[in-house]
């Protein structure tokens, strides 16, 4: 008998390999990617999302990866955008969906109320270029406030 393990010496020839393969039940188990920035498990990505390898390599920060997760859900969701951003200063991201656009609203002293500052589609965007009161906003063009961004956590239903 063995002082160290108390077991029989032949006894520890009979002891099965546990952490060897079983040849028998053998299977391969892919491994679950897992967001190094704590927001859990990788979502499934939707059939014909135009970048299927979008976690295949990990985000180079926390935002990066939101981005990442927002545009997944946005697409799930039926919502194609052609690009998003994130603002770092109110921690919203907004998606670049033509017809779409995020304003800054200003005020002059007689009330009169202008577009300050502007975010969407590049067509969009040009489109109002000369546009800067809300009267002269074209017909078919959805102005949001920028408070009216999408708040990460919020959407994705992460704490």
């Amino acid at each position: 008998m063995s002082e160290e393990t108390g077991v029989l010496l032949d006894e520890r020839q009979n002891i099965p390999d546990a952490f060897g393969p079983d040849e028998t039940t053998e299977e391969i188990v892919e491994d679950t990617l897992v967001s190094p920035f704590g927001f859990g498990s990788y979502p499934e990505i939707p059939s014909g999302f135009p970048k299927p390898n979008i976690f295949k390599t990990p985000s180079r920060s926390a935002e990066e990866e939101l981005l990442d997760r927002v545009f997944v859900q946005l697409w799930k969701d039926g919502i194609h955008p052609s690009g998003l951003s994130y603002q770092q200063s109110n921690g919203l991201i907004y998606p670049t969906i033509r017809g779409t656009i995020y304003v800054k609203w200003g005020q002059w002293a007689d009330g009169t109320k202008y577009i300050a500052r502007m975010k969407g589609h590049p067509t969009d965007t040009f489109s109002l270029r000369n546009a800067r009161f809300e009267d002269d906003i074209p017909s078919g063009i959805k102005i949001l406030d920028f408070s009216e961004g999408i708040n990460p956590y919020e959407y994705l239903n992460l704490k």
